[in-house]
């Protein structure tokens, strides 16, 4: 999932109607796999409302993680 700047909000917020889409549905599972830290897609895994979420152990990620 690519996030161009021009459809990137003030705070990092994503604002493609794809991705809006996205974070409203509720998934059971949400694997996030963003290796190099970016905000807008850790935004995305912030406001998710899926059941479970699961990625790369950091300290920064713990707050965004359930296990």
């Amino acid at each position: 999932m690519i996030c161009l700047i021009k459809r990137v909000k003030e705070f990092y917020q994503p604002q493609s109607p794809y991705i809006k889409t996205f974070m409203e549905d509720e998934k059971d599972l949400l694997i996030d796999i963003n290796l190099n830290q970016k905000l807008p897609l850790q935004f995305i895994v912030a406001s998710s409302k899926a059941k479970c979420k699961v990625g790369i152990h950091l300290p920064e990620n713990e707050p965004l993680h359930d296990v």
